[in-house]
């Protein structure tokens, strides 16, 4: 029931440093319980010991924005407005480091900002710098709503319809990313078996 055309999926597996990729069709087909499947809405998984991508050091299950011609998303803040909303669940975390991001913006350097769950407190950060609490006592598998708005160099986030944090953002090459991203592997002391586990309920894109 989600829309993935404008979408790349990122796969925790393959090999180090390239990780196995999907979009188009390839994506529309795909589906496998140990990391992504349609069950409940679209499940993500990345074990913390998973496979990463160049540069990165912790997994990932998670989609990378794409343009409409099928390649890489890349805009900027100060340039048209730019909308993402979606309506998320985490159901389970790490126990050495509780924590996975499930979304963000990056740019073409690096993350522009990231939420993140750290135990049971949602937070917009970037570079260890709180942006603004979202959550202070999350359960585990609750559903919330994110939107993200940039426009004007400035960016302007919503819980469940409310602004909750708003900054100041100069960057170009940006794209949204969106899943499963966890924050711990086994240099942090994650053992076998540790993993993150997140629901996605409803996604939206829109550019002006």
């Amino acid at each position: 029931m989600i829309d993935l055309s404008d979408w790349k999926l990122t796969l925790p597996t393959g090999k180090p440093g390239k990780p196995i990729e999907l979009q188009g069709m390839a994506l529309a087909r795909y589906a496998d319980t140990h990391y992504f499947s349609d069950e409940q809405g679209l499940h993500f998984i990345a074990p913390c010991d998973g496979v990463t991508t160049s540069g990165s050091k912790y997994p990932r299950c998670e989609l990378r924005e794409l343009n409409e011609k099928g390649g890489l998303a890349s805009w900027s803040t100060g340039k048209g407005s730019h909308l993402a909303g979606w309506r998320v669940c985490v159901t389970h975390l790490p126990i050495s480091k509780p924590e996975v991001v499930v979304g963000q913006i990056h740019d073409s350097e690096d993350d522009v900002f990231t939420i993140l769950h750290s135990a049971n407190v949602v937070k917009v950060m970037h570079d260890s710098k709180c942006y603004g609490t979202l959550i202070t006592n999350y359960r585990q598998g609750d559903e919330y709503e994110i939107k993200v708005m940039v426009e004007n160099n400035h960016i302007n986030i919503y819980l469940n319809g409310a602004l909750k944090c708003a900054f100041p953002k100069k960057a170009k090459g940006c794209y949204f990313k969106i899943g499963c991203y966890v924050q711990s592997n086994p240099s942090r002391g994650a053992k076998a078996g540790e993993y993150a586990e997140v629901i996605l309920k409803a996604l939206s894109l829109n550019h002006q």
